[in-house]
């Protein structure tokens, strides 16, 4: 009888974690297409900056601005 009152407390400890481990996956799963979302952002505002050339003698600054206040707002939204 002891042994059986331990398997029984050892499958009860195992699927009160199995449930936590699965609650766990699923928020997981839920919280990754939101952090590719802004990878991918991320990775479009990156392209941009190394495509611009800072060298060039004139560069348009009220383009640059504007970029950047665009860009500033999105992250503070």
């Amino acid at each position: 009888m002891h042994n059986l009152s331990i398997l029984q407390q050892s499958y009860s400890e195992l699927t009160t974690a199995s449930k936590t481990r699965f609650v766990d996956l699923q928020s997981l799963q839920e919280f990754i297409p939101s952090v590719m979302t802004e990878l991918a952002w991320l990775n479009e505002k990156e392209e941009i900056e190394i495509s611009r050339d800072w060298s060039l003698k004139f560069l348009n600054l009220i383009e640059i601005q504007s970029y950047y206040m665009s860009t500033n707002q999105t992250l503070k939204n």
